[in-house]
């Protein structure tokens, strides 16, 4: 393989989500929600710094709506550089957004260890390099914003009791955890559990 070969490189990735009707709004940091005009765009181009037209702040929670759609990326900021859009009739989820300006990452301290990957305005990734991305898309009014937010930051787990673990035989041997071996672990766990279902 020539090392050429190695490296591949591109400018942008998005996600574009048919939504017509209505004004895009997007969740800021301080809870928020602000309108979004046709062709403009939050950009988080830093972990603690984003632009939304002339306006600048620190870290977006990645939520956008529109028409019914509602569209949120989990850890917006912390995988900048990501951004959200509205075009005509749709919403626009960046998870490589183009980069204005192209030498946005250039000349700065630590450029190789940093920003290694983002280069002239696009992205190289080693071949074989692999990203995960969470988005959660349903509808904008079926909760608020605080409340979509919450479902993305904290989602549900199913798990079984641990019993079911190791009677499957999935486990092989390992034996499930006795109570009285960890119980000031239980304890904290059941605690928790009560307070998440209502409990005092």
């Amino acid at each position: 393989m020539e090392y050429g070969d190695e490296m591949k490189s591109f400018a942008a990735l998005d996600l574009v989500f048919e939504s017509p009707g209505g004004g895009a709004s997007v969740a800021l940091e301080d809870g928020t929600v602000r309108r979004l005009p046709a062709g403009q765009r939050l950009f988080q181009h830093f972990d603690d710094a984003y632009e939304l037209g002339a306006e600048e702040g620190g870290r977006a929670p990645g939520l956008i709506t529109r028409g019914g759609l509602a569209v949120v990326v989990r850890d917006f900021w912390q995988n900048w550089p990501k951004s959200l859009a509205a075009e005509d009739d749709a919403l626009v989820v960046g998870l490589y957004p183009t980069i204005t300006p192209r030498d946005r990452y250039a000349e700065r301290p630590d450029e190789h260890i940093l920003y290694y990957y983002l280069r002239d305005g696009a992205y190289s990734f080693r071949a074989g390099f692999e990203k995960r991305h969470e988005l959660l898309i349903g509808p904008a009014d079926a909760a608020t914003p605080e409340q979509i937010l919450a479902r993305v930051r904290e989602p549900l787990l199913v798990t079984a009791d641990p019993d079911w673990y190791t009677s499957s035989g999935a486990l092989h041997d390992i034996a499930g955890v006795a109570g009285r071996e960890f119980g000031l672990v239980h304890l904290i766990r059941r605690a928790a559990r009560h307070r998440r279902s209502g409990g005092p």
